[in-house]
């Protein structure tokens, strides 16, 4: 990953109060226990860290995190009707409203 590759969105927020936050953590319609997980484990590993990493580190395969951090993503959005953030001519991505992001070298 390039030291200089620029983080997206950097401009962006989702608008979830932190009272919201709460009440999504809570909420198991929301966030499952594998969701917790993940959410857990970045926060272990230090906030920073491709799903590659992860699942060196923890376990589970890469798609464990992709596919459970943009289906996080997608019911905040569902629950919450938050803002998201489109890049270019791409699809809206859920994956914004957990985390920030770069391209990744490989």
């Amino acid at each position: 990953m390039s030291d200089d590759a620029e983080w997206f969105p950097n401009d962006y927020t989702p608008g979830i109060s932190v009272d919201d936050w709460i009440a999504l953590l809570n909420d198991p319609e929301v966030f499952s226990p594998s969701s917790l997980e993940i959410m857990k484990r970045m926060k272990d590993i230090g906030g920073i860290a491709t799903c590659k990493q992860l699942s060196q580190k923890y376990g589970e395969s890469v798609n464990f995190y992709i596919s459970g951090s943009a289906y996080l993503g997608k019911r905040i959005f569902e629950k919450t009707n938050c803002l998201i953030v489109k890049r270019g001519e791409k699809k809206n991505k859920y994956w914004p409203i957990l985390y920030l992001g770069r391209d990744n070298d490989g």
